[in-house]
C-alpha cells in the first residue's frame, strides 16, 4: 500500500505485471511489465510546459518553456510561436529546461532568424541552448589500419 501512495507510477507497472503473470505466465506477463515500463518512461520524458505571458503594453511576450522539449511536443511549442508572432518583441526564458532535441533546436533558430530578419526584437540565448543540450565531447575517430 505504501508503494501506491509514495510511487503511483510504478505500483501501476508493478500491478500490470503482477496481472500479467498471474493470467498469462511469466513470460507474457514480463513483456506487459516491460511494455508498461516504455509507456511510462515516453510519458515522464516528454513533459514540457510553455506559459506565454503577455507585458501591459501588448507588444512584449515572454514565453517560458520547462521540462522536455523534444520531438513529440513540438505542436506545442509551434503553437506557442505562433501565439507571439505578432509581438515586436519577444523573451524566452529557458532556464528550467531539462532537454532540448534538434528539433526543436532547429524551430527556435529558425523562427528567431525570421523574426531577426522581419525587423522584431528576439531575446533568446541560442548559442548558450546549443552548448548545454549538444554533444560536448568528439566521437572518437576511427583509427585506420597502419
Amino acid at each position: 500500500m505504501q508503494l501506491f501512495r509514495e510511487h503511483r507510477d510504478e505500483a501501476i507497472v508493478f500491478l500490470i505485471t503482477a496481472v500479467g503473470v498471474f493470467s498469462a505466465g511469466i513470460l507474457p506477463g514480463m513483456l506487459l511489465g516491460i511494455i508498461a515500463s516504455i509507456l511510462l518512461l515516453l510519458r515522464v520524458f516528454s513533459r514540457m510546459r510553455i506559459r506565454v505571458v503577455q507585458g501591459k503594453g501588448g507588444d512584449v511576450a515572454d514565453i517560458i518553456i520547462e521540462g522536455n522539449a523534444n520531438y513529440f511536443r513540438m505542436p506545442k511549442l509551434l503553437d506557442a510561436l505562433e501565439s507571439v508572432v505578432d509581438r515586436p518583441r519577444v523573451r524566452f526564458d529557458v532556464s528550467s529546461l531539462s532537454y532540448l532535441d534538434h528539433a526543436c533546436l532547429s524551430v527556435l533558430e529558425s523562427w528567431t532568424a525570421q523574426r531577426l530578419e522581419a525587423g522584431k526584437q528576439t531575446e533568446i540565448d541560442l548559442m548558450t541552448l546549443r552548448l548545454r543540450f549538444q554533444r560536448r565531447t568528439p566521437r572518437p575517430r576511427s583509427l585506420s589500419p597502419t
